[in-house]
């Protein structure tokens, strides 16, 4: 009886490694605090930070060419300057890390996106998404919106039953969404701000000596850590006298068919106050009361009434308005008065006859003698 032995031979077996295993990205934080973080996590950066951002470890544990990975930075934002605020450097073959090296600007966007892109040898892609939170910090100076601010105000606002008169307002903005509140200052023995609002109101009523004359003070503006000044400048305005007119109607006549720009009259309004202030300053404007008149006649601010525009009387030869004067002072007073204007017709027209019958035309002459009979047949025009 024969028996078998069996024979061992020892076989190797190669197996071969294949593209089966995306590349792994681990992120650690530094800037804010050593923790390792989540895709499509956030940190948040203080503006106008540099330094060291995070630390990157890529690896692929396939093995070969496709365990060799390449990682590539990509910052999304609006702004160039963003663009350029990030570095990504390498330090050893799986090891790499991210910096700042420009400083990021909350008042030029508060938010961007960081992709780290790694490729393996395979074509295998992941993608790493870190949320930049800009934070914002009180750098940026408060700005009044003018440079200058001129205000008006009275000595009779200032005096009459004085109930701290507002003068005017003064307003800054700060870009710094931090900046919680803007705080307003002066230094003034006639006026006081609002040190909330900007608001400029007198601390008591003017002395009449100070009438015409202008005051100037700045206004400070403060954040709690910046500030800026603005000047201003307050005209202090005497008693205002209503200006009046001469009369209360007027009448005016024109030929009609006269040019554009022609002088149909003068009207002229009286005022108490000097001319060379603001409150004796006049100006006239008209308010049609008969329809289309507004298109025909206009005033200059001197009272001046023009032709604006052709009159024909066969269309409308009375046009009726509404005048009134206007002063310049705090506040402007005015007058009214009536204005009428007769626009006169001339003879333009040559006489012509209406033939009501087939009979031939009759002749006429400008003695009005007629030549035939029968003139109950014709119209005469003349």
């Amino acid at each position: 009886m024969s028996s078998t032995l069996p024979v061992y031979h020892p076989v190797e077996l190669i197996i071969q490694d294949i593209n089966d295993h995306k590349p792994n990205i681990q992120v650690r934080q530094i800037i804010s605090s050593i923790d390792i973080i989540k895709n499509n996590s956030q940190i948040n950066i203080m503006e106008n930070s540099l330094g060291l951002l995070a630390m990157v470890t890529v690896d692929d544990i396939d093995q070969g060419s496709y365990g060799q990975v390449k990682l590539t930075l990509i910052v999304q934002t609006t702004s160039k300057k963003h663009q350029q605020a990030f570095q990504l450097k390498p330090t050893s073959m799986k090891h790499y890390k991210i910096e700042l090296i420009n400083p990021l600007d909350h008042e030029i966007e508060s938010s961007l996106i960081l992709f780290l892109d790694a490729i393996d040898g395979g074509g295998e892609l992941t993608r790493f998404i870190i949320n930049i939170i800009i934070n914002d910090i009180n750098d940026m100076i408060p700005n009044f919106e003018h440079e200058h601010y001129h205000f008006i105000t009275n000595i009779q606002s200032s005096s009459a039953t004085f109930d701290s008169t507002v003068v005017g307002q003064v307003h800054a903005i700060d870009p710094d969404s931090s900046t919680n509140s803007l705080v307003y200052s002066l230094n003034s023995n006639l006026f006081r701000i609002d040190s909330q609002t900007g608001q400029i109101s007198l601390i008591s009523p003017l002395s009449m000596n100070m009438t015409d004359q202008t005051i100037t003070f700045n206004v400070t503006v403060s954040d709690g850590e910046h500030s800026s000044q603005t000047q201003v400048s307050i005209s202090v305005e005497g008693l205002n006298h209503r200006p009046e007119f001469e009369r209360n109607e007027y009448f005016f006549q024109i030929d009609e068919n006269v040019p554009v720009r022609t002088i149909v009259g003068q009207i002229i309004g009286k005022d108490k106050d000097s001319p060379g202030t603001r409150r004796g300053e006049l100006t006239y404007s008209l308010r049609s009361i008969t329809p289309y008149s507004e298109f025909f006649f206009h005033t200059s601010h001197t009272g001046q009434v023009l032709v604006t525009r052709i009159p024909d009387a066969e269309q409308q030869h009375i046009h009726q308005f509404i005048i009134t004067v206007r002063d310049h002072g705090t506040p402007p007073l005015s007058s009214e008065a009536k204005l009428n204007i007769k626009v006169n017709d001339l003879n333009e027209y040559c006489p012509h006859l209406i033939n009501f019958t087939s009979d031939p035309y009759i002749f006429i002459s400008r003695q009005r003698f007629l030549k035939k009979t029968s003139i109950e047949k014709f119209l005469y025009r003349w």
